[in-house]
């Protein structure tokens, strides 16, 4: 079995990057978002451009998250969980 690149968190609900890949995948979604609006504007594009990449990124990084961890649920953790 490979390496999962997202796992349960320690506390709190949902996932988290567990090592260099999450963490990058991570990275490059944060950049993605913060960078198409800025394309935008660069580029003199329409204003649907921001909800519609948005949406796009944003799906294919929760399916990222969902292909690449370890199929934990994604539920409210204590320590002693």
């Amino acid at each position: 079995m490979s390496h999962s690149w997202f796992g349960a968190k320690t506390y709190g609900i949902g996932i988290g990057p567990k090592g260099f890949r999450g963490w990058a995948a991570t990275t490059i979604y944060c950049a993605l978002m913060i960078g198409v609006p800025i394309a935008r504007r660069l580029l003199h594009l329409s204003d649907w451009v921001i909800p519609i990449a948005d949406i796009l990124f944003t799906v294919a990084f929760v399916s990222l998250l969902f292909m690449k961890s370890h199929g934990e649920p994604w539920q409210w953790r204590w320590r002693r969980d």
